[in-house]
């Protein structure tokens, strides 16, 4: 009997593994997509005129104001993160009362970034990522349910799992 209650704890951590890489699979591939959709249509974003409030050297960042549709707002994205690794330029660096140009997402004006766009090889590299998240996590759920089913059905208990 301690056999078996030992090959259920692995059944089940084995299980809880593979589900939990699916998930993370999931989300960051979801995360990926949703990123990437709002760079690539922040190039087509109305351009608003703001002002620089903190230096980038600071521990939170740049920090710069902007208004639109006679609302004011304050942000500290400079990017998003499919154009944070790819061949966006750099941000020159910024005095506090410089002024900036401030793409602003017209269907939600609190969402706004200095360096509109997105790289497609960074979205591809963390599509793949979640890819192989969910394919190596939904294959050993896969694998480790028909095992388990396997050892049930035989209804031994002393069953030895097996590697194939």
């Amino acid at each position: 009997m301690p056999e078996e209650a030992k090959l259920r704890l692995e059944m089940g951590l084995a299980i809880a593994l593979f589900s939990a890489l699916t998930v993370l699979g999931i989300v960051i591939g979801g995360l990926g997509v949703h990123d990437f959709a709002r760079a690539r249509a922040s190039l087509v974003w109305p351009v608003s005129e703001g002002v620089v409030l903190s230096e980038k050297a600071g521990e939170r960042g740049l920090r710069y104001a902007y208004s639109f549709n006679g609302r004011n707002y304050e942000s500290r994205r400079v990017r998003f993160f499919t154009a944070a690794f790819g061949k966006a330029p750099p941000i020159a660096a910024q005095e506090p009362g410089d002024r900036v140009g401030v793409s602003v997402d017209p269907s939600d004006p609190a969402v706004a970034v200095l360096a509109p766009g997105g790289s497609g090889v960074v979205f591809a590299i963390v599509a793949a990522v979640a890819g192989v998240l969910v394919f190596v996590g939904l294959g050993g759920l896969i694998r480790t349910i028909a095992e388990a089913a396997s050892l049930e059905q035989t209804g031994s208990g002393d069953a030895v799992y097996q590697e194939a």
